[in-house]
């Protein structure tokens, strides 16, 4: 083998390792997009507008044992879907406050969900002690992406009836105030006709 045939050989191994590299980029690239992890900047939901539906499984509970398949948001039923990480220090001072106002919500027929892309073991691990297991609802990280595009925490979506979002942001804003009041005159009225 001469010179010329080495180097002849050498161009034709980098022009393969080239392409597969190209190839390689290209597919990985395809599957951020899939999964919405691209880096597109995506706005939250504008208010008025239908909110996707998502399927996912309820954590622990009756609707657990049973299949534990939800969907969220119901037709027909307003809705509260709640955004927390285990990693966020704020989201886990919140969780008292939610648990809290979890019956008032169910008492005025509303679905309340904390809604979550973490493993089983991390999301009881983070509510042990606060009896939300039963109100999680685990998703795909593509439904997450679709109601939460800015993945931010601690966050809420108020949904009504509809299917409208009427409401979303940080847990703790104005909006968030609002619905808490609320709950809670809900809870007075449950407390005077009992």
């Amino acid at each position: 083998m001469n010179e010329l045939d080495t180097i002849h050989l050498a161009l034709a191994v980098l022009a393969c390792a080239i392409a597969l590299n190209f190839k390689l980029t290209f597919r990985l690239l395809g599957l951020l997009k899939q999964h919405g992890l691209d880096g597109a900047s995506a706005g939250a939901l504008p208010v008025g507008q239908s909110v996707p539906g998502v399927r996912g499984r309820v954590l622990a509970g009756d609707a657990a044992a049973a299949g534990g398949w939800r969907d969220a948001p119901r037709a027909g039923q307003p809705t509260v879907l709640l955004f927390l990480s285990s990693k966020c220090a704020k989201c886990r001072g919140k969780l008292a406050e939610i648990a809290a106002l979890a019956p008032a919500a169910n008492g005025a027929g509303v679905d309340l969900w904390l809604v979550s892309t973490e493993s089983g073991w991390r999301l009881r691990r983070f509510l042990a002690g606060s009896g939300l297991e039963r109100i999680t609802l685990r998703v795909a990280a593509k439904a997450y992406r679709r109601l939460n595009p800015q993945l931010s925490s601690p966050a809420y979506l108020f949904i009504d009836e509809h299917g409208a979002l009427q409401a979303g942001g940080l847990v703790g804003d104005e909006d968030w105030f609002s619905f808490v009041e609320q709950m809670r005159d809900v809870d007075a009225d449950a407390d005077a006709a009992a």
